[in-house]
């Protein structure tokens, strides 16, 4: 890290306000600076917001410095593409960061009412990729269905196993829909899925 980056951080933090134990004092970098990888609990402990509340205002992933929304948004990314592809629910970390996802994901739900309008009047294409899993996913071993996605408010189709309700998957375009019909069939005795 750089001394003028560094610097400008910690003029970030002052001008913010937050963390100053002294009033005007500039505040140390492991004061408002957290490397990633000590946010083990990230989801339970409120996401980006949970950060900002602590006074942390940088997330340092690999050298690379995010606001803590940033840091979100890529954090988010990344279990969002676990949760669009199959994947190895015995292995406990991936697990672990999916259950704490899922449950920081249900407490940022919009209230019945604002969510069940915007999941009435769905887009024609996203229907039809509903309609086209329905048709070829064994819906006594499976729950589909259409949610938003925490913050963004983007509508994805939510797939769940009944036997398993913790293993879910979020398809949030045609591309994933594809793949995970393609790891679907690839269980099945015959190639029925397809037709």
């Amino acid at each position: 890290m750089s001394y003028n980056y560094l610097e400008w951080m910690l003029e970030t933090a002052t001008h913010k306000g937050s963390a100053t134990p002294g009033e005007g004092k500039r505040p140390l970098p492991h004061e408002v600076i957290i490397d990633a990888e000590w946010l083990q609990e990230f989801w339970g402990a409120g996401g980006a917001q949970g950060l900002e509340r602590s006074g942390y205002l940088f997330v340092n992933l690999d050298g690379e410095f995010f606001t803590p929304q940033d840091y979100e948004r890529h954090r988010q990314a990344v279990v969002n593409d676990v949760l669009s592809t199959p994947y190895d629910s015995s292995d406990s970390q991936v697990m672990y960061e999916i259950q704490t996802y899922l449950a920081w994901a249900e407490s940022q739900r919009l209230p019945e009412e604002e969510e069940q309008t915007l999941l009435t009047n769905l887009p024609h294409p996203l229907m039809q990729r509903v309609s086209a899993l329905d048709k070829r996913v064994d819906s006594e071993r499976y729950h589909i269905g259409v949610r938003l996605a925490p913050r963004s408010r983007r509508r994805v189709i939510e797939i769940i196993e009944k036997a398993n309700p913790e293993h879910v998957w979020y398809l949030g375009d045609q591309q994933q829909v594809l793949q995970w019909l393609r790891w679907y069939c690839s269980f099945r005795l015959n190639n029925s899925c397809y037709t």
